[in-house]
C-alpha cells in the first residue's frame, strides 16, 4: 500500500500549527495525485488493486476523521466551523480550487463506493 499520500496528511495536520496557504495547495496536488492512482486502480480488472484501493481509501477516511476530532477538540470548535474558519482565511481563488476538489472527490468517493 502507497503510504506516501497518508503520511503526507499525518505531518500536515499534526505538526502543531495552522497549514499555510503553499501547505494547503500542497495538499491538494497530493490530493488529486492520490485519487487519480485510486482511478487507475478501480479501473483495473485486476480484483487484488481493486481491494488494495478501497482499503487505501478506507484507511484515508479514517484518518482524516480522526484529525478533524482532534482539530475539534483541540480548538473547541464544531467540524462545520473549522470548515468554516479556514475558507475566511483563504482568498476566494484558493476557495474556488478547494471546490472543484472537493466535487472531484465526492466523484471519486462515489465511484469507490460502487
Amino acid at each position: 500500500m502507497n503510504k506516501k499520500y497518508l503520511e503526507f496528511i499525518t505531518n500536515l495536520f499534526g505538526s502543531g500549527t495552522a497549514p499555510s496557504q503553499e501547505d494547503i495547495m500542497k495538499l491538494m496536488e497530493e490530493t488529486m495525485t492520490f485519487f487519480r492512482g485510486m482511478k487507475e486502480k478501480m479501473d483495473s480488472p485486476d480484483e487484488e488493486k481493486k481491494k488494495e484501493a478501497l482499503d487505501e481509501l478506507l484507511e484515508v477516511k479514517t484518518t482524516l476523521e480522526g484529525k478533524m476530532k482532534e482539530l475539534s477538540q483541540k480548538t473547541g470548535l464544531s467540524p462545520e466551523q473549522l470548515a468554516a474558519f479556514s475558507q475566511s482565511l483563504l482568498g476566494s481563488r484558493q476557495q474556488d480550487a478547494i471546490q472543484r476538489l472537493s466535487e472531484r472527490l465526492q466523484g471519486a468517493a462515489s465511484f469507490a463506493g460502487k
